[in-house]
């Protein structure tokens, strides 16, 4: 029969397969073999039984199958007849184990076939695979349940007992290591104020503890010490020489300099007296030598007497006596002190170490003297030792006393001899050079302005000065200029009389301004600058050209109504032979300032006051005070025009031009009265009362001044009088315009 089958009967005509749980391993096989325990088959014909895998047992034989091990227990290897249970400190909780787990630290299972491990209890542990937890030894704790190990106790707190769940603080004045069964009591020096302490600690300087258990250090009483040690048990008394005055002292203190103590426990050091010292540490103080001295209690050394005073050889001296002035010392800690040589003197200082001698700028007579004397103010001495000074010489002076040298008045300046002081020369004169003996004046024609000038200076072009020793020129008036510097006079316009300058300080010729005729008769060309009366022999030919301003050309014969006006720039040609050539100045070169402040004026002039160049020309169509005036670059300036004379305060032609201040009439027979005002109608009501015609025109205002309204019947100006029977009169004292009266006011 082939392995796997068999047969146990003869005569057999074929093999039977060996049954499920049996097996044949060879060939020829009777009967087939049961499967031994812990193996199996599970077919028919089988050769071989197989193992029962890990964690699986069969315990019977001819067995078909294998059985899992429950929990609790396990097979490790294939072939296990039974399950094996699992030990104390371990377990299964599953069926089919082929190990069992070891108990997890803080677990413990002290039974076989467990299928799980209890937690240790609090104040308990245990190790992995442990059987029993084990109570925390003293000086530990488990707190809680399931503790792997026990915890120390922390510093500071104990436990005596075993299986503790926490441990208890030490007390005050106590302290304990880490895992401590009992808490020590701390030693003599040290001291834990509070519970729980990990150590004690040492008593800082200056406290001790003379018991153990202590919860505080006690401070040391005044007089004693720990020497500065910490952890003493007991304070130390301070030697002599040193204290300490206060509770708690770390150290005792060395009594300073100055200071002692004589006995143990001092709580205070005692001041030498004055004219006594002592060091550091002493316990006595020793007097001062001779020249040294202590003015004060306490002194830690003696005070060598500076050089100037001494101690008269005594012992224990509180102060040194300063040398008398005129005598000295030389060196600190002398036993006296020596007189002055002569020719040097202290200064009038006690206390001196040295004399010295009298400075340049000093001197002295005798030896032993105090001090030397000052060379007064006005005298000097170049040297040191003098006997007597010297007096300054004229031209120079020494301000102060005691001076070295006399200083030489500087230019602008001079004195007389012995002088203390140099005097600046007036303005108006002046001092060439240093030294000077006295001051120059200034020259006409220059000036010092200041005081103490070295030179006078040169009037500059457009002023002068007629006077000597004079701190100012003067500007040019109006009317005349000086294009020189350093004059004594300015030269008036060519005709004065006509020609001005609108301002002040002209340097130039050019700066005259007034009328020009140029004519031209008989072939000879000439030019006028005033009124004048020209006569040939015969009728002759003239040539007229207005070169500046307006002239009128009059009939000598009929000056009034046979008369030609040339305006600036016009020219003609007359036939005659007699004519008058007369400029007309008002309002063309001077303006009528009682009409309007020159409000008719129609002059040509085109520059202002300053020189500068108008906008346009010079006019006052608006009235104002400052008379013809223009703009320029936007800014009014006054153009300087004169104001005129001529027909205003003297009469011409018919009078209307004149603006005087004569207030008084002629009757018929001499008699002289007083005019009547023409605002008034009282003694005599008339028509010419002022209004804006009559005041432009006549200068008829609110006063009784002579003018003359009414030219066509009259020639010169008159008024009304207050004189019942005399209705008018002439106003004979009314000067009349010739050619010595001017044309204005410059």
């Amino acid at each position: 029969c082939a392995a796997g089958s068999a047969q146990k009967n003869t005569a057999s005509t074929s093999c039977v397969l060996c049954a499920a749980g049996t097996f044949s391993a060879k060939a020829g096989a009777a009967v087939c073999s049961d499967c031994s325990a812990g193996t199996f088959s599970n077919d028919t014909g089988s050769t071989v039984c197989t193992s029962c895998a890990a964690g699986s047992a069969q315990k019977n034989t001819a067995s078909t199958s294998c059985v899992l091990c429950a929990a609790g227990t396990f097979s490790a290897k294939a072939g296990a007849a039974v399950c094996s249970d699992c030990s104390a400190g371990t377990f299964s909780n599953d069926t089919g184990s082929t190990v069992c787990t070891s108990c997890a630290a803080g677990s413990a299972q002290n039974n076989t076939a467990s299928t799980s491990c209890d937690l240790c209890a609090a104040g308990t542990f245990a190790g992995e695979g442990a059987k029993l937890c084990s109570a925390c030894a003293k000086g530990t704790f488990a707190g809680k349940s399931g503790s792997a190990k026990c915890e120390d106790c922390a510093a500071g707190s104990f436990q005596n007992a075993t299986g503790a769940t926490n441990c208890s603080l030490c007390g005050a004045g106590s302290s304990s290591g880490k895992a401590a069964e009992v808490c020590t009591l701390c030693p003599a020096g040290e001291f834990a104020a509070n519970t729980g302490s990990a150590k004690c600690d040492a008593c800082s300087a200056g406290k001790f503890a003379n018991s153990t258990g202590s919860t505080v250090c006690a401070v040391c009483p005044a007089g004693s010490s720990t020497n500065n040690n910490t952890g003493s048990a007991s304070c130390a008394l301070c030697k002599p020489g040193s204290f300490s005055s206060g509770n708690g002292s770390a150290v005792c203190t060395v009594c300073p300099g100055g200071q002692f103590s004589d006995k143990n426990g001092t709580t205070t050091c005692s001041k030498c007296d004055a004219g006594s010292f002592s060091s550091a540490n002493s316990t006595m103080c020793n007097l001062c030598e001779p020249g040294l001295y202590s003015n004060t209690t306490g002194s830690a050394s003696c005070t060598k007497c500076a050089a100037g005073s001494s101690t008269e050889s005594l012992r224990g001296s509180t102060n040194c006596t300063l040398c008398s002035a005129g005598h000295f010392a030389a060196r600190a800690g002398s036993p006296s002190c020596d007189p002055c040589a002569g020719g040097t003197s202290t200064d009038n200082k006690a206390g001196a170490d040295k004399c010295a001698e009298c400075a340049a700028g000093h001197f002295a007579k005798d030896t032993g003297s105090a001090s030397c004397d000052d060379c007064p103010a006005g005298s000097y001495a170049d040297t040191a030792g003098s006997s007597a000074c010297t007096v300054c010489a004229a031209g120079t002076a020494s301000a102060k006393t005691a001076s070295v040298n006399c200083t030489l008045c500087a230019a602008g300046s001079t004195s007389p001899a012995n002088s203390t002081a140099c005097s600046l020369c007036d303005a108006g004169s002046f001092a060439g050079k240093a030294g000077s003996p006295k001051c120059t004046p200034c020259a006409a024609g220059s000036v010092a302005k200041d005081k103490g000038s070295k030179a006078c200076v040169g009037c500059q072009a457009g002023s002068y000065q007629d006077k000597t020793g004079q701190t100012a020129c003067n500007l040019c008036a109006k009317g005349s200029y000086q294009d020189k510097t350093g004059s004594a006079a300015c030269t008036s316009c060519a005709n004065n009389r006509t020609y001005t300058t609108y301002t002040t300080g002209s340097v130039s010729p050019d700066a005259c301004e007034g009328p020009l005729l140029k004519y031209t008769v008989d072939g000879k060309d000439k030019e006028l600058t005033d009124v004048e009366t020209l006569t040939m022999k015969e009728s002759s030919t003239l040539k007229l050209t207005a070169s500046s301003g307006n002239w009128v050309v009059r009939n000598p014969e009929h000056p009034y109504s046979e008369s030609i006006l040339l305006k600036q720039g016009d020219s003609t040609n007359i036939e005659a032979k007699s004519v008058t050539l007369e400029p007309m100045m008002a309002n063309v070169f001077c303006y009528k300032d009682t009409e309007g402040h020159g409000a008719q004026f129609a002059g040509y002039q085109n520059k202002d006051v300053k020189g500068r160049t108008c906008d346009s020309v010079c006019r006052n169509t608006e009235g104002l005070d400052i008379g013809p005036h223009c703009l320029v670059k936007n800014e009014t300036s006054p153009c300087g025009i004169p104001k005129c004379v001529w027909d205003v305060e003297c009469s011409a032609g018919d009078g209307t031009g004149y603006r005087g201040l004569v207030n008084s009439a002629t009757l018929e027979g001499g008699k002289t009265v007083s005019c009547q005002a023409w605002n008034k109608d009282y003694p005599h009501v008339h028509t010419f009362h002022p209004n804006a015609y009559n005041t432009a025109t006549y200068g008829i205002g609110k006063n009784n001044y002579c003018r003359n309204p009414d030219p066509r019947n009259t020639q010169t100006p008159w008024c009304y009088t207050t004189d019942h029977w005399g209705r008018y009169g002439m106003c004979s004292t009314v000067k009349v315009c010739d050619t010595t009266f001017a044309y204005f006011k410059h």
